[in-house]
């Protein structure tokens, strides 16, 4: 059981405790990593694209 297995696991679980599909967390979890980077490139853009003022897109 490596660690894919591993990540399935915890997407599927999260996904039930949710009451949502895998793919939503998949692309819940790509969103995060991406305005977590977004910050790193500019800082306070963070606070910008979660109160709506800057839009994020994929």
């Amino acid at each position: 059981m490596g660690l894919l297995y591993s990540e399935k696991r915890t997407c599927e679980r999260i996904a039930v405790e949710h009451g949502v599909g895998s793919a939503t967390v998949r692309r819940a979890e790509k969103y995060s990593r991406g305005i977590d980077a977004a910050e790193e490139a500019v800082p306070g853009a963070q606070e910008e694209i979660l109160t709506g003022h800057i839009k994020a897109t994929d």
